[in-house]
């Protein structure tokens, strides 16, 4: 039986032109949890805009909409053309970077400095940074544990303040149980 094709999932976000999470979620599972992935390392890297809320409430969706394709194209600009990325929801956005720990951790913290000013749209900046959650591979598990442990590490650097980044440390699931 053929899907029809309004039935099937779209490949890419409407508004970011990224990799829809779907897409994304079934290209990092493919890559990771299969034999060959067991030799890769790398990171997720799970970035919310900061602030963001407040720009869809004073300035309106469209306008909001327009701050997500900024920013998606301000990651790209910061990760390269290459790097697998998708708009997961709302304003947060995961990225795969192929590498080892330090590099992995240099890219977080680049995401976060080219953030610091906000994102930059019809000659204004809305929002006030973005804060980064990152998950490693293999010792943070799994393709699916990744995006949640990440976005664990990003919801404790909005806790502090946002505007920076965190590598995910089991702890951070035990104290966001507790809250």
């Amino acid at each position: 039986v053929a899907v029809p094709e309004a039935a099937k999932p779209a490949a890419t976000d409407d508004i970011t032109g990224l990799m829809s999470r779907g897409a994304f979620e079934a290209a990092l599972a493919q890559v990771l949890d299969t034999e060959s992935g067991a030799s890769r390392t790398g990171a997720l890297l799970y970035a919310g805009l900061d602030g963001f809320r407040l720009v869809n409430e004073g300035h309106g969706h469209a306008q909001g909409d327009k701050v997500l394709a900024a920013a998606a194209k301000q990651l790209r600009q910061v990760c390269g053309p290459r790097v697998p990325m998708c708009r997961l929801a709302g304003d947060e956005f995961a990225i795969w970077i192929n590498a080892d720990a330090p590099t992995c951790e240099l890219m977080a913290r680049r995401v976060a400095e080219a953030f610091a000013g906000g994102v930059e749209v019809d000659s204004a900046r809305f929002g006030g940074g973005v804060s980064v959650g990152v998950a490693l591979f293999p010792e943070h598990g799994s393709s699916v544990q990744l995006v949640g442990r990440a976005a664990a590490a990003m919801r404790a650097v909005k806790r502090a303040g946002g505007g920076t980044h965190a590598v995910f440390d089991p702890r951070i699931e035990s104290e966001q149980r507790e809250e």
